[in-house]
């Protein structure tokens, strides 16, 4: 009677029952190939499904990559030229054991990506006026009236063209190491592309010079004063040497007048020199206060796009393809051990479905004097 018994358990493929407080045994190479026959099955039951829906999948990733407009790219890259300090400031401050940076903390590529991506650039562009070439029309009007964006509300407005701007239409790239700052401009037309990609570059390039010239007309100033200051202390030396002079004419042949005499011209000889810096400097920085040539070196200049951008139709259908495969296949995964989780255990099934049936009556119940109120 056992020895039947231990054949039928065989025969079914089940493993004989293990005595309570045993381990769980691990699966075996027969329970993994059950496995694999199992997910064999169910992707021969549903074959159609799992060809149609990719299918289908993909040839809407193409109908949508087809559809969007096409996009033009113009892409300008430029360096920020390196700014020293006034030769007079420099030199004096290396009299003084000094040694000053040559180059401006504001001109670093961090500095100018952050300052395209700023709300009063952003805004500019947006209010700037462009033409287009669309078809056989010309377009002309802002950037609000060519992508006709309109929130009921001139404020609301602004600020949906300047996320525009910011999110979809500029890109900004940069070098640390060579201090190389690109950006690229993307929209549906070749003509607007490059006009708001030129447009950018001279916000950028007046930015910088006005901050120069502001700079240079605060350093002028300041040397200004400071070259009066040392006007006033050479004339002051030169009179105590002078005065010295004219009381002793025969100072060579007192040892303690020539070291008085040799230590008064010393002093006049500094104040000359200091004069002398602070004078180049000032002449140095009124010429900067007035500069109007551009401030940053161009790498790329803004072109029109010769053509419009790779859509990748080909890598894009292909990605559907194998999304929808995935994604379907896990659905009619879960939906097959749905089932069998039911078939083992129906009671927790229908006990569900009772509760689900007792809550909707009672929401049933609760709504039901408010929509005769309402009536």
């Amino acid at each position: 009677m056992s020895n039947s018994t231990d054949v039928r358990v065989a025969q079914s493929g089940m493993s004989a029952p293990q005595p309570r407080g045993s381990l769980s045994p691990t699966p075996t190479a027969t329970e993994a190939d059950g496995s694999l026959v199992q997910i064999a099955a169910l992707v021969l039951q549903y074959r159609r499904v799992l060809v149609l829906v990719p299918l289908l999948c993909s040839l809407t990733v193409i109908g949508v990559t087809l559809v969007v407009p096409k996009k033009y790219t113009t892409t300008v890259s430029f360096a920020p030229a390196v700014v020293t300090m006034s030769a007079g400031i420099g030199g004096l401050a290396s009299q003084f054991g000094v040694s000053l940076p040559s180059m401006d903390a504001s001109q670093s590529p961090d500095f100018y990506a952050e300052l395209v991506a700023t709300p009063d650039i952003l805004r500019r562009l947006a209010v700037a006026t462009y033409s287009v070439a669309d078809g056989s029309d010309t377009l002309r009007g802002t950037l609000v009236d060519l992508y006709e964006i309109d929130e009921g509300d001139p404020g609301k407005t602004l600020a949906e063209a300047i996320r525009t701007l910011n999110t979809q239409i500029i890109g900004i790239n940069f070098n640390r190491q060579t201090s190389i700052v690109s950006v690229d401009v993307r929209t549906k037309w070749r003509d607007l592309s490059y006009q708001v990609a030129a447009r950018l570059l001279e916000l950028v390039n007046e930015f910088n010079l006005n901050r120069l010239q502001l700079q240079a007309g605060q350093e002028r100033r300041f040397l200004g004063e400071r070259v009066d200051t040392a006007r006033a202390e050479l004339r002051r030396a030169e009179g105590v040497l002078e005065t010295f002079l004219e009381r002793n004419r025969s100072y060579p042949n007192s040892p303690a007048l020539l070291f008085e005499h040799e230590r008064l011209q010393r002093e006049a000889v500094m104040r000359q020199e200091v004069y002398s810096m602070l004078t180049q400097g000032y002449e140095q920085a009124r010429m900067q206060a007035v500069r109007n040539t551009p401030s940053i070196s161009l790498i790329q200049h803004p072109v029109p796009a010769l053509r419009y951008d790779p859509r990748h139709i080909a890598l894009k259908a292909l990605g559907g393809l194998l999304g929808g495969a995935v994604l379907t296949f896990l659905v009619l995964l879960g939906g097959e051990a749905a089932r069998e989780q039911r078939a083992k255990a129906p009671q927790h099934f229908d006990r569900l479905s009772s509760l689900w049936a007792s809550t909707r009556n009672e929401i049933g119940r609760l709504v039901r004097p408010l929509r005769r109120r309402d009536g």
